[in-house]
């Protein structure tokens, strides 16, 4: 059984997010019914034909809601429904009485959540809006692009991906509120959210805060020891020393002991100086062009050195942890034939999800769901209390370090659990990176605990008793060594719900290597894709997408456990969440073409960056419409829209920056809005602390750091009517709240000094 049979979906999304969203909540097991309103879904950043990818598994009713039957049957069918999904613009949803407030009056049960482009309510909310034009706007262009430099188009629709990952948390953080209330709510997730939700660790200010390492930035990486090298026969591969331990593997891998000894490279990897970034890489990139790439990775490998090479999609389809995780999987597609498509990219051990079939006939099954629209309802269960937030009373145990692991806890601190961030004495290695340590390690307490001492463990044990959750991310063999392996803890709380979140998986040929989102990055095809050479993203896309993958996963089992009792295991690993974030990407059918991007500014004249006067703005005309108003903004005559990279595309590429640069970034804004084409200024994510919006509604917050003081970040991605999460504290400093859990575990004060004595905590 999956997590979530018996449940009933409506999709009403026109666009990725929501069909995304739905298709996963299939995939765990819900019964999820598409209406069809006759509509193509929007162009943009995705193919047409990827709906036939994205709404695999789910049934299908051709319903016109313009027409008083086809609400009746929608109506019908939300009457039994638990969960609706949509991305209506808020006119529209009022006009069909869709709106939140008007379906918690006739269904108090139901769930609704939203997922526009921008926030309702927003000053851009009625204006056409997509990927590119958010990710414009929320500062992933610009940053890919660097402080100093031109923008970069990022051809991910990575605000899609990261709102329909944080919409299936949010419905499932929402269902078990519902176990407890009896009632309904009302979610949004906008792709605004979906990308603030992935850049957590970026988007970060303060007095004392440093900003991002590198300063200007590289194509090829941010730092010299963490980023992409050439080998001899013009093969690529990136390096990644994440921390001083596999710094110091380098240094002796490339015979270069001194290194270790310098004091310029004393703080490496990530407290480097500026002034010693360019010449250590100059050196780096001189060894490394003297070695083809195999010798490279053979050597470093046996150093125990992160690095992995930079591969294309089709490359990395024939990876044997691919084929060992099970991520692809055959579907026959009654129109497309043959497919391959993403499998399930999570793994719960007792309620395992599966690819139930491929996409349905457009209305298929319309005659059966009238009928079962007519029926009357399933009888609902009494309301109760309605918690404050929707993990209130939830404790969790974070043994987690670095980005995916650390995040996963710190979204469901977020959704209010109470997390306890349970570090080494020497700390969490990525703390040296103190604005992006705050963003992926908010909301929890802080407590140094030594594992590797006797006394230490019976602390752990101690929290374990009283747990509900506990997170990981050690290498193979590291949790049975400190005694924190699921089958110990287990024996202390039978109900636990255990979550590893890896770079390969639980098991298989690769498990033993480090890993770090960068290496995913390169071997998936994510770099290659971007450009060539092979380019890296700015967003740690594989570490965020098994970060959110890791927290839905404890959703489900907290879901299964509430029902049956029974705690389980989740797996989550970078692997399986670089397909997740190129999930569409990913997808192979007969007929389907793949995107082109126009080098590092987008896909077209009519799909792509422009510099202006004073800035950079990004124009997204996925219909003629927009374009032919583009050109009448501009005063360029009724040209037709060209295809992608021919002469006529190149040659009016130039002719529109030429009108652009005449004049301001708002301008332009302005008058592209009067005219209906999608807009949005590219700016660097630092730009958005100047955002008031962003503060009015909670997704830019102020908290006071014990380390840092003041500190600006993103607030809660997700919002919801009657449990709202909270985000009540920033990122503990190291054994910030040693004492006050241990007391809460029932230890004396004389029991805590002896516990320091002994150096178990600190």
């Amino acid at each position: 059984m999956s997590a979530l049979e018996g449940l009933l979906v409506v999709d009403l999304g026109r666009a990725l997010a929501p069909r995304y969203a739905s298709m996963l909540l299939g995939d765990m097991g819900a019964r999820v019914v598409r209406i069809e309103q006759g509509e193509p879904p929007p162009a943009g950043l995705w193919h047409p034909l990827l709906a036939r990818f994205f709404d695999r598994g789910k049934e299908s009713a051709l319903l016109d809601l313009h027409t008083p039957q086809g609400r009746d049957t929608l109506l019908g069918l939300l009457a039994r429904a638990h969960v609706l999904l949509h991305d209506l613009p808020q006119p529209e949803a009022q006009a069909l009485g869709l709106t939140g407030a008007v379906l918690a009056q006739r269904f108090p049960h139901l769930i609704v959540c939203r997922m526009p482009p921008f926030p309702w309510g927003w000053p851009q909310a009625h204006a056409p809006a997509d990927d590119g034009v958010v990710s414009a706007w929320t500062g992933i262009y610009g940053d890919q692009g660097g402080v100093g430099n031109p923008p970069a188009f990022v051809y991910l629709p990575l605000p899609s991906y990261g709102a329909a990952l944080n919409g299936v948390i949010a419905v499932t953080s929402a269902l078990l509120a519902r176990l407890r209330s009896g009632r309904g709510q009302e979610v949004e997730v906008s792709l605004v959210d979906g990308s603030l939700a992935l850049q957590t660790g970026t988007i970060v200010g303060g007095p004392k805060v440093r900003p991002p390492a590198g300063g200007r930035r590289s194509p090829q990486g941010i730092n010299p020891i963490y980023r992409l090298y050439e080998g001899s026969d013009g093969e690529w591969f990136f390096l990644a020393c994440g921390n001083t331990t596999f710094w110091n593997k380098l240094c002796i891998a490339l015979e270069r002991p001194e290194w270790t000894a310098d004091p310029r490279l004393a703080d490496a990897p990530w407290g480097l100086p500026q002034d010693a970034y360019e010449p250590l890489t100059t050196t780096l990139a001189h060894i490394f062009r003297q070695k083809p790439r195999a010798y490279w990775l053979d050597l470093l490998r046996r150093h125990d050195i992160p690095c992995a090479p930079a591969l294309t999609r089709e490359e990395f389809l024939q990876h044997p942890q691919v084929a060992h995780n099970h991520i692809l999987t055959t579907v026959e597609d009654p129109l497309l034939g043959t497919t391959r498509q993403m499998g399930v990219p999570l793994f719960l051990s007792h309620t395992p999800g599966r690819v139930k079939g491929p996409a349905p006939l457009p209305g298929q099954h319309t005659l059966q769901l009238l009928e079962e629209a007519r029926r009357p309802p399933d009888l609902l269960p009494p309301p109760g209390p309605t918690p404050s937030a929707p993990l209130e009373g939830i404790r969790v145990v974070d043994l987690a370090m670095y980005i995916a692991g650390a995040y996963c806890s710190s979204i469901l601190a977020d959704l209010g659990a109470d997390v306890v961030k349970v570090e080494p004495p020497t700390g969490d290695p990525f703390r040296p990176n103190s604005g992006a340590f705050q963003g992926w390690n908010r909301g929890k307490r802080g407590i140094v605990v030594d594992l590797t001492r006797p006394q230490g463990r019976e602390v752990l044990y101690r929290l374990v008793e009283r747990a509900d959750v506990v997170v990981q991310n050690y290498r193979p063999g590291v949790a049975e060594r400190l005694g924190a392996d699921e089958a110990s803890l287990r024996r202390i709380n039978p109900r636990l719900v255990y979550c590893a979140v890896t770079g390969y998986g639980p098991h298989g040929p690769f498990i033993d290597r480090p890993a770090f989102d960068p290496l995913l990055q390169a071997q998936s095809g994510a770099m290659t894709a971007q450009g060539h050479p092979p380019v890296f993203l700015r967003v740690a896309i594989t570490d965020y997408a098994a970060a959110m993958l890791g927290a839905w996963g404890v959703l489900l089992a907290l879901w299964h456990r509430a029902r049956t009792g029974q705690g389980q295991r989740v797996d989550s690993c970078l692997l399986n969440a670089a397909f997740a974030i190129q999930a569409g990407e990913f997808f192979q059918a007969p007929g389907l073409p793949r995107p082109h991007h126009l080098d590092q500014l987008g896909t077209g004249p009519g799909y792509r960056l422009f510099p202006a006067k004073d800035g950079w703005l990004f124009i997204a005309c996925w219909e003629h419409a927009h374009w032919d108003a583009l050109c009448r903004t501009l005063g360029v005559g009724s040209v037709p829209l060209p295809q992608p990279h021919s002469p006529e595309a190149e040659r009016l590429s130039v002719l529109l920056e030429e009108r652009f640069r005449e004049r301001e970034v708002a301008h332009w804004l302005s008058a592209l809005a009067r005219a209906g084409v999608p807009c949005a200024p590219a700016r660097l994510t630092r730009d958005l602390f100047g955002e008031k919006v962003l503060w009015e509604t909670g997704r830019l917050v102020e908290h006071t750091s014990a380390d840092l003081g003041t500190v600006h970040q993103v607030g809660l991605t997700f919002h919801f009517s009657q449990t709202p999460g909270r985000l009540w504290r920033s990122a503990p400093a190291l054994g910030q709240h040693t004492r006050e859990v241990l007391a809460e575990l029932g230890y004396t004060p004389q029991e805590t000094d002896a516990l320091y004595r002994a150096r178990a905590v600190a």
